[in-house]
């Protein structure tokens, strides 16, 4: 199949190819902007995982700098906006003795940003650790929040 700019050089009359080429752009520019309104829906989300994670496991002087935002932005990228599946990971961070600091072999806590959304696989593992998670299940959070649709009540 004929990419669309191929078609568009091989459309006769420049009339013809003007239209295309304007449409072509038309929709470059819509789906830009479609893109920077998943970032800015990522960067919001970004906010609720972090203030869940201050309150939920104690860090409330932490700041939200742009290294930590770029661990939780690259998750929420990873698994297309599942904000439950990260809010059921720092559950799971407060659940796992090692990273709670309870654990013997344990000097200290390890519930940074850093450590808990390291990676897909830390978030997955962290999030099976919670006794309500299923594979695409809204956290309790989410639910008290929306309007039954995953988006918040007004």
């Amino acid at each position: 199949m004929a990419q669309p700019l191929q078609l568009v050089k091989a459309a006769t009359g420049p009339e013809v190819r003007t239209r295309a080429l304007a449409f072509l752009d038309t929709l470059a520019r819509q789906n830009q902007s479609l893109q920077l309104r998943q970032d800015e829906q990522y960067d919001a989300m970004a906010d609720v995982v972090f203030a869940y994670w201050q309150a939920k496991l104690g860090h409330p002087h932490s700041r939200f700098d742009p290294k930590r935002r770029r661990y939780i932005v690259a998750r929420l990228r990873e698994t297309k906006g599942d904000l439950g599946l990260l809010l059921y990971a720092t559950d799971g961070a407060k659940r796992d003795d090692f990273l709670a600091g309870r654990d013997l072999r344990s000097t200290r806590r390890y519930d940074g940003i850093s450590t808990i959304y390291r990676d897909l696989e830390q978030v997955e593992r962290l999030a099976e650790m919670c006794p309500g998670y299923r594979k695409d299940t809204q956290h309790p959070l989410i639910t008290k929040y929306s309007n039954g649709n995953g988006h918040a009540a007004q």
